[in-house]
């Protein structure tokens, strides 16, 4: 089925405006286990799959537009590990910004690289992106090869490759640069500054560059004809650096950690271009290396602003401050039947909506809604059978149910507003069925029946608008209410041995003794 129908858990994930710097569009956000409900990850009941195969995101609560999704890692039990990349259309500052995750939902896989929603699409505005794990490319422009054997590390933002400065370095591929660009890179290096002449990224021109020179801060460099290279600042060893350096056909600038730290006036196109590498610099005569821990590193034609660049870093450096999860929801699952059995039942949300559900069993169980709003709006039938269901909400629509039957058990409903408004019978055989709530309405009943047991409705308002038989059999069956009307019955045939009462405003009832001969007016079939 398609999204979102099936998926029984989502929860919502705030972005806070302290986070967010600058107007962006097409955002991807890194979002790991701190960023989601611990249910979720847990492994048990109310947990995603492992895998992360039923995990979606939604811009909105109904899930109507869903949102490009890539899941490098979803380990979930005692020692979860996440990993997911989300493209938001837009991340403006000036307000907190909202997402939806949604999970549980059997049987389900993430879309194929290429497919609409799918990994591809995360990374659509850029040339290569790499979380440096692995050699996969994001983007699905072009892989990376490793030469040398480098090795892997784990450390900021999941996993790394460490480049040991002799031997290693992975190529690209690729040398399509020519006007403007932006170049990223997080990574630490156990020796700064160093003459290596190599960086995290290398296409000669643009670089993020170890000074050629010597006994310089790392730079960045490109060549419009003239050489140009800016510094990073005095950077220290074994520290984990966010590095981009971008060109927009007018300045050329450096930033760490999100933030700009130099900038140099550059107009023209690039030239000297050779094949991008990593950890090395691979122009003739002599090939120069990097030792380095090297965690992303991505290449976009589009000149990042430095609002993006620093939302970029507040993401990605600290995923567990930039977004919160909210409390979970719980989103009934839409099926032909819904059976619980001696087992406890318990669904709790602002919003439940077991909207498609032809059948609800429950036998010798508990089964709970408490909800701001319980609607099952296309269910058939709900059938209790030794066991106590519950509703507790504002408001309860039960409003194409057919059939309710309740049998040696409980059915209790509490709502301010109560409607079951084409339900066709009740049926309650040996069993209590309560209904509270401030306004009633059994506005299509055909057919009420109570054996042995009873049925008490308390409310402001009651209305069985086109009720056609009340039947009750060794039974008490009570209405309390301001407003009680049993509308279209016509006839009425007491019995002595059931007891039904109504009390409701500005109507006198009978004594104790006499009170089944209540009469409502206009009745075609009421016996008890």
């Amino acid at each position: 089925m398609a999204f979102p129908t099936g998926w029984a858990r989502k929860t919502k994930i705030t972005i806070p405006d302290a986070q967010i710097s600058g107007n962006n569009n097409n955002f991807s956000v890194l979002i790991t286990k701190y960023n989601l409900p611990a249910e979720m990850l847990d492994g048990g009941s109310s947990a995603a799959l492992y895998g992360g195969g039923d995990v979606r995101f939604s811009e909105d609560s109904a899930g109507a537009t869903r949102l490009d999704l890539e899941v490098v890692t979803f380990v979930t039990g005692n020692t979860p590990d996440v990993e997911l990349w989300v493209k938001i259309p837009t991340l403006n500052t000036g307000t907190a910004k909202d997402i939806w995750v949604w999970y549980k939902k059997s049987g389900e896989i993430q879309p194929a690289a290429t497919e609409a929603f799918g990994r591809n699409a995360v990374w659509s505005d850029y040339e290569r992106v790499f979380h440096m794990g692995s050699a996969v490319d994001s983007s699905g422009n072009g892989d990376l090869v490793l030469i040398g054997s480098p090795t892997t590390v784990s450390g900021v933002m999941g996993g790394g490759t460490r480049f040991n400065g002799t031997s290693q370095r992975a190529d690209l591929g690729w040398n399509g640069i020519t006007q403007d660009f932006t170049l990223s890179a997080v990574m630490r290096a156990p020796n700064l500054p160093t003459d290596s002449g190599s960086g995290p990224i290398n296409g000669n021109s643009p670089s993020l560059d170890w000074n050629v020179n010597g006994g310089d801060n790392p730079k960045t460099w490109l060549t419009t004809g003239s050489w140009t290279g800016i510094s990073f600042g005095a950077l220290i060893a074994n520290t984990d650096y966010w590095l981009s350096t971008v060109y927009d056909g007018a300045t050329f600038a450096a930033f760490v950690d999100g933030i700009s730290v130099a900038s140099a006036a550059k107009t023209g196109n690039l030239v000297d271009k050779v094949n991008f590498t990593i950890a090395s610099h691979a122009a003739a005569p002599t090939i120069r290396f990097l030792e380095a821990d090297i965690f992303f590193v991505a290449i976009t034609l589009l000149p990042r602003s430095a609002g993006w660049l620093l939302t970029e870093y507040n993401n990605q450096n600290s995923p567990a401050t930039f977004a919160t999860a909210g409390i979970p929801e719980a989103i009934d699952v839409v099926g032909v039947a819904l059976t619980i059995q001696r087992a406890s039942s318990g669904l709790i949300s602002d919003n439940i909506i077991p909207s498609q559900i032809h059948t609800l069993n429950a036998m010798k169980t508990t089964h709970n809604f408490t909800s701001g709003n319980v609607v099952s709006g296309l269910g058939v039938s709900v059938s209790i059978q030794y066991m106590k269901h519950a509703v507790s909400s504002q408001m309860v629509n039960l409003s194409q149910v057919q059939n309710i039957t309740v049998s040696n058990g409980l059915q209790l409903h509490a709502a301010n507003s109560l409607i079951m408004s084409q339900i066709q019978t009740i049926a309650n055989s040996n069993s209590q069925h309560n209904v509270s709530g401030d306004s009633l309405i059994l506005s299509q009943v055909q057919t009420l029946t109570m054996g042995g047991n009873r049925h008490a409705i308390k409310s402001d308002g009651v209305i069985l608008a086109q009720l056609q038989a009340l039947v009750s059999q060794n039974a008490t069956h009570g209405l309390s209410s301001d407003v009680a009307g049993l509308f279209d019955p016509t006839a009425f045939s007491p019995h002595p041995n059931r007891t039904h009462k109504v009390a409701r405003a500005n109507q006198a009832s009978s004594t104790e003794a006499d009170d089944r001969t209540i009469r409502p007016t206009n009745n075609r079939t009421l016996r008890i």
